[in-house]
């Protein structure tokens, strides 16, 4: 595969090395397009696989991805996995790339039916593969639409990495129209099956019920209902923790008061525990916070966090399983994303510049020792640029974040520190 270099360097210091850049990636080179929410997943043999959305000026919107062989050191020629207007990825439902240990590749994300599209051009696994996201959908320029009324969520598989890819299916056998199925995650499970989980619409206003769809042999099975006091439109969190228990973390909704909560199912999503706060904030708020938590294997338990506006210190919470509290960072902390890596669990961030000065967000991080409190201010500072999300590369922290690029447009930044 052709490489697409990412210039890079370092700086060392005692326990951290400055940030190396990747700057001038050719895979983010279009100037006419917006490049949003990079996510990082790890594969095989140290190889690290990167996806991401791109629109370009007619609406269309693309999922891509890239393998990179070097530890980061370079990515290969971006792949398109599907091209679609109703193609839909956003912070509180990404699209995902899941990597089983069989090999192959799982992509699920969402979408919303667009009749005049023809699935023919719309992803890469029919002849004459869309090179560069250029289909021939761009040029029909159909009506834009606004908020989606309807969203599906579907997956397509990779057999080679993701150069050819299946046409997309839903992971639900429901298929009724004009329901949303939207704030999802996704997981490869520690019996090599997928897990979705998502919030569904339940036919009365602003309400929604959390659901669970598993594999058995790469093929979805029936919806369940897990929980009907759910939060309706903040993101849910999947985790598979040390002894390969899935963990579901999701905001709950009880009389308004909006804790997160937590299930735990030790037979790969079979049966779960019963709904537990995990630390009260008694956040009561008559209307949703589009805020939920995020997740990472810590030493010795897992590792949540997420934002409260609770009486007692609002702001960005970082706590274990067991309900202790961390931390909570400053009130201009957002957009949390939680790494496991070699030395220690990071909390990555975006700090937000004060208002009024125009300036772009800072990407700071911070290692989670143990399990003892820690300081909120000690942090790191890595760039600018906001929606961060990482990975451990060997004994380096790989972030991912949007930065400003052509004009009001959005582009990708990768920067790489040692830990």
């Amino acid at each position: 595969m052709k490489k697409i270099a990412i210039l890079a360097g370092l700086l060392l210091a005692l326990t951290c090395t400055a940030p190396g850049w990747a700057s001038g990636a050719e895979n983010f080179s279009d100037t006419t397009r917006s490049y949003t929410l990079p996510l990082f997943t790890a594969l095989a043999n140290g190889q690290v696989g990167l996806s991401w959305s791109e629109t370009d000026a007619d609406g269309i919107n693309y999922l891509y991805w890239a393998v990179s062989k070097d530890q980061g050191k370079s990515f290969s020629e971006k792949q398109l996995v599907h091209a679609s207007r109703g193609l839909r990825n956003a912070k509180l439902m990404r699209a995902k790339v899941l990597a089983k240990k069989d090999g192959s590749l799982v992509a699920v994300f969402g979408l919303s039916p667009q009749p005049a599209e023809s699935s023919a051009s719309a992803h890469s696994s029919h002849a004459g593969r869309i090179h560069a996201g250029h289909s021939s959908e761009a040029s029909a320029k159909p009506a834009r639409g606004g908020r989606p009324s309807d969203l599906q969520i579907v997956y397509m598989v990779s057999k080679d990495l993701g150069a050819t890819w299946t046409a997309p299916a839903t992971v639900h056998q429901d298929k009724t129209p004009n329901i949303i199925r939207g704030f999802f995650d996704s997981i490869v499970m520690a019996n090599d099956e997928v897990a979705v989980a998502f919030l569904k619409d339940t036919g009365n206003p602003h309400e929604r019920d959390l659901r669970l769809i598993t594999s058995t042999k790469g093929v979805f099975g029936e919806e369940r209902m897990l929980e009907k006091q759910s939060c309706d439109c903040c993101n849910i969190s999947l985790l598979v923790d040390a002894k390969g228990a899935l963990n579901i973390y999701y905001r709950s909704n009880i009389n308004n008061v909006r804790d997160i909560a937590k299930m735990v199912s030790t037979d790969h999503g079979k049966t779960f525990s019963k709904p537990e706060v995990i630390l009260a904030d008694k956040w009561e708020i008559n209307g949703c916070p589009h805020s939920g938590p995020v997740s990472t294997v810590g030493k010795g338990t897992n590792l949540i966090s997420w934002y409260s506006a609770g009486p007692d210190q609002p702001g960005v919470r970082l706590a274990t399983q067991e309900g202790k509290r961390l931390t909570v960072l400053s009130q201009s902390a957002t957009n949390p994303f939680l790494v496991a890596t070699k030395k220690a669990p990071v909390l990555v961030w975006e700090e937000r510049a004060a208002a009024g000065t125009g300036a772009e967000s800072a990407i700071v991080y911070q290692l989670i020792p143990g399990q003892a409190p820690v300081k909120p201010d000690a942090f790191t500072k890595v760039g600018q640029g906001s929606n961060p999300v990482g990975i451990s590369v060997g004994n380096e922290l790989w972030i991912a974040s949007e930065v400003l690029g052509n004009g009001t447009k959005k582009s990708i930044q990768l920067v790489h520190v040692a830990i």
